[in-house]
């Protein structure tokens, strides 16, 4: 591993990557990697880990804001926003381009069912009795944050992951400070200094200054020059998602 000391990040010596881990206990990445000579193109693989999991249910229930990517191929994936939301009785509701809070988003949501007996930290997510993936939900200094892992069971869903935080108005003081971040095809950071003022710089040189408006399309998520496909995350636990559904891009 090669450490990265101006941002505290590792990439791989022997294959394309790059991660990160911060104090709340989280890790990011991503790994671009040709299995064998016959790839005709790399697989793209995003990773999300955390420390401090929690399986109450209690402690769970809420709604979160989240983005997410579905891959139906391995080199085939469209990113999104929603919302997904644990419930009082266990149960779960996970909603696609819509918010819960206030809608009942019947066209593109999934629900099911919470199960946590294999206690390894992990949620088992299951619909129709079926295991469709696993979610990990990470406490730190009481702030949250929500990592699933969808399998190929559900097509409306299909196979990718998903990241979010609580659907709480976002404290813009929290989002102030660098950003770093990696994807199949970029890595940079992001230098916030207020709610709208944000310095984008990519690896390879290239930068830019986005506008952002925060809370939309809902509270705890913003958008990069309003009407456009670009929505970001970021939550005070230090978690950075953003998404593109133009390009796509996930990151």
């Amino acid at each position: 591993m090669t450490y990265l000391s101006s941002e505290a990040t590792y990439a791989p010596q022997t294959f394309v990557g790059k991660y990160g881990k911060n104090s709340a206990g989280l890790m990011y990445g991503m790994i671009s990697e040709r299995y064998n000579a016959y790839n005709n193109a790399a697989t793209q693989l995003p990773f999300m880990g955390a420390l401090n999991l929690e399986t109450d249910a209690v402690k769970r229930q809420g709604i979160y804001s989240v983005l997410g990517t579905q891959c139906p191929t391995t080199s085939s994936c469209t990113p999104y926003y929603g919302t997904f939301r644990f419930n009082p009785d266990g149960t779960w509701d996970w909603c696609k381009s819509n918010d819960l809070y206030t809608s009942s988003c019947s066209s593109s949501s999934v629900s099911g069912t919470a199960d946590i007996s294999s206690n390894t930290g992990r949620i088992t997510l299951r619909s129709g009795g079926a295991s469709i993936g696993y979610a990990m939900l990470s406490i730190y200094n009481t702030q949250k944050t929500l990592i699933i892992q969808f399998n190929e069971s559900l097509t409306l869903i299909k196979n990718g992951m998903l990241v979010g935080a609580p659907r709480v108005a976002l404290d813009t003081s929290s989002i102030v400070g660098t950003w770093y971040f990696t994807s199949a095809s970029l890595s940079g950071n992001w230098v916030v200094t207020s709610a709208s003022s944000i310095a984008e710089s990519i690896d390879s040189g290239s930068t830019s200054s986005p506008a952002m408006t925060v809370d939309l399309p809902w509270a705890g998520l913003a958008k990069l020059n309003v009407g456009a496909s670009k929505v970001v995350l970021m939550s005070p636990s230090g978690v950075f998602v953003y998404m593109d559904t133009a390009v796509p891009e996930f990151r």
